[in-house]
This record gives structure tokens, sequence and C-alpha cells, in this order.
């Protein structure tokens, strides 16, 4: 995600190159999404899964990661 253009306007936040770190990680993919949050003080999780091919039951295939990926304390 780094250095792609259409992410470019995040760099202006306020302390953002110390404090945002962006990362790409597949939704159906437990572990990708266990390595982008670990260490993270809070998550804004904004994407959803866009799958190419019929998913048959959604609801068990698809995690709830509100449930998953609570804000540390």
């Amino acid at each position: 995600c780094a250095g792609d253009v259409k992410y470019a306007h995040l760099s202006e936040f306020e302390n953002a190159s110390t404090n945002l770190k962006l990362f790409k990680a597949d939704l159906l993919d437990y572990e990708s999404i266990c390595s982008a949050v670990e260490g993270c003080i809070g998550v804004f999780h904004v994407a959803s899964p866009v799958p190419s091919t019929k998913i048959s039951n959604p609801e068990a295939r698809l995690p709830n990661y509100g449930l998953f990926f609570p804000i540390n304390k």
C-alpha cells in the first residue's frame, strides 16, 4: 500500500509519518489480518470482501471482524 498514489493523501495527516501504517491483507485469510493488526492500539477496518466467485453460506465463511479485533486498551 505504501507508495500507492491513491493513498498519498493519507500522508498529509498530522504525524502520519510516525503514526500511520497501511497494510494490505486478504480478508478471507485470518493470518494475514492478524499480521496486519499485530501491535496496534486501534484499527479502522474499512474494507469488505468482494469475492470473485459465489460463496455458499457466506455467514459461515466470512468472519465477523468486530468480534475478532476489538480495540486494545
